[in-house]
């Protein structure tokens, strides 16, 4: 029996496309080729981390994010929400599922989800719980937080770095085609079919 539902953050509940044109702008390159090079890399699983070291050599990832933060901004928006994730979220809700939001993201992400008082019981990042760099310990603690996933839960993630370590936590990483990213498919990640784009529900009503 499904008793929660986890969600992914980027390209799954918020639309990243305002914040990643922003950045281009900042850093002096086309939206196209930023995003261009963006998908390049996380179609061959690597981190998104390296864009700079592609696009911008002269710059160090940290001290651009951190001054693209201050000078720019760097937050995630109500604006930035895809127009069916709240209704998505607050349906699992109100038919009594454990509704998770859990994503590798920095700490102040998991801030600016809080503050728009989704209808989630749990909003997390790997950032917030001190292992970013170690997915297979942000999968054990996203699994460990609610007590209701004794048995089983189904997580929506496009990350295969994430999805490799599910199977053994018996959770159900369903590929789902959504946003912008979500129809990459990395071949090297779990094999399942590959749906055609959009043709898998959001939320499967059933709780088998």
């Amino acid at each position: 029996m499904i008793k929660a539902v986890f969600f992914d953050i980027g390209e799954t509940l918020i639309n990243e496309t305002r914040l990643w044109s922003l950045f281009a702008d900042w850093v002096g390159v086309p939206h196209m080729t930023m995003f261009g090079v963006l998908g390049g890399l996380i179609s061959e699983g690597r981190d998104h981390r390296e864009l700079l070291d592609i696009l911008r050599p002269d710059l160090a990832w940290r001290d651009a994010v951190s001054s693209f933060s201050t000078q720019v901004g760097n937050a995630f928006l109500p604006q930035d929400l895809y127009p069916d994730a709240i209704p998505a979220l607050g349906m699992l809700k109100r038919e009594g599922y454990f509704v998770g939001i859990a994503g590798n993201q920095p700490a102040e992400r998991e801030k600016d989800l809080l503050e728009m008082n989704l209808p989630a019981d749990l909003i997390a990042t790997s950032g917030g719980w001190g292992c970013r760099s170690r997915p297979r310990r942000f999968s054990n603690e996203s699994c460990r937080k609610p007590s209701a996933l004794q048995k089983r839960s189904r997580m929506s993630e496009t990350a295969s770095i994430t999805m490799s370590c599910l199977p053994p936590l018996q959770v159900l990483p369903p590929f789902i085609s959504f946003g912008d990213r979500g129809d990459i498919f990395n071949a090297t990640g779990p094999q399942r079919p590959r749906p055609e784009p959009r043709s898998t529900p959001l939320v499967n009503s059933s709780r088998s």
